[in-house]
């Protein structure tokens, strides 16, 4: 997460020509919060207003690889590891914490031994 005028949210942007929602994605994740990684399946979506205008945001959660002392948006924004139980709570926009209960519940999931995975 990273905070800016006040609150706290996930990096978010435009998508450029010729990008990807995912490329897009990872190019945030490095500006706003100076973190590299890779980028896994899209959690969801969700629309919201800014300045008058629509704007669609992809969700996707990041495996992270590398955390970078120095970022281009380090003057202006604070990044902080927080759990994923502690950061809906945190959060300015209330429609991502469905997003993070998804994420906490497959890599629950994943990391649950096998006998202990529900199958739907």
């Amino acid at each position: 997460m990273s905070c800016s005028r006040g609150g706290w949210g996930l990096p978010k942007g435009g998508v450029k020509g010729g990008q990807s929602p995912e490329q897009a994605a990872a190019e945030e994740s490095l500006e706003e919060a100076g973190i590299l990684g890779q980028m896994e399946a899209r959690l969801g979506s969700f629309r919201y207003r800014k300045r008058g205008k629509k704007n669609l945001v992809h969700v996707f959660p990041l495996r992270v690889e590398r955390v970078l002392a120095r970022w281009e948006e380090e003057g202006c924004r604070h990044r902080v590891w927080v759990s994923l139980v502690e950061a809906p709570s945190l959060l300015r926009r209330p429609e991502v914490e469905r997003f993070l209960v998804d994420l906490r519940h497959q890599l629950l999931a994943r990391d649950a031994p096998p006998s202990l995975r529900l199958v739907a």
